[in-house]
């Protein structure tokens, strides 16, 4: 369970409920915040852990803020720690989305609005190049390691190959080598 420091319920949804409220543009974009939570500030979570985390939730369906909460609670708390995740971090995007929903049918032709969703997006991209960065380290042992990453990600944006089966082609081909290399 993490890196022995304890959490309780209230300190879950605190904190799921913060990065739900404070992320804009997408899932991807609260990995590094998540990351931030657990990891470097609570020691909630290992790097490693986190980061084993991040893979599984990724590669299941739905939107990986809600994956990666759900997983991150109940490695953390179980069942009632997934929970209470969830709920922390739908709770902002579903208030948010409402408010916007009733603001955009009065005012989503408003030169004012097109202009700042125009503006957030080089924020967004700077916060996603951020997360590789620093995810790097912990992904990226080896030269081969990064010629993989490099394919893959030619392969989803150039060939428009769909991510499930790239994560499908690794986890199998990295599950095939670890019981190889136990064999030895």
């Amino acid at each position: 369970m993490g890196v022995n420091v304890k959490s309780s319920l209230l300190e879950i949804f605190l904190v799921t409920l913060k990065i739900g409220g404070f992320t804009f543009g997408g899932g991807w974009a609260m990995v590094p915040l998540m990351r931030n939570e657990l990891v470097s500030k609570r020691g909630w979570l290992s790097e490693e852990e986190f980061m084993d985390i991040v893979c599984i939730a990724q590669g299941f369906p739905g939107p990986i803020m809600v994956n990666l909460s759900v997983m991150c609670g109940n490695r953390l708390l179980g069942l009632k720690g997934a929970l209470v995740a969830l709920l922390g971090s739908v709770l902002p995007s579903l208030v948010v989305i409402l408010l916007i929903a009733s603001a955009l049918t009065k005012f989503g032709e408003s030169s004012y609005i097109k202009s700042f969703l125009n503006g957030m997006k080089p924020a967004l991209f700077s916060v996603l190049i951020y997360a590789i960065y620093r995810m790097r380290k912990t992904v990226t042992g080896s030269g081969l390691a990064i010629a993989l990453a490099l394919i893959a990600f030619l392969f989803v944006s150039l060939l428009k190959v769909n991510p499930f089966f790239i994560i499908a082609i690794a986890a199998l081909s990295g599950t095939g080598y670890g019981l190889v290399k136990m064999r030895k």
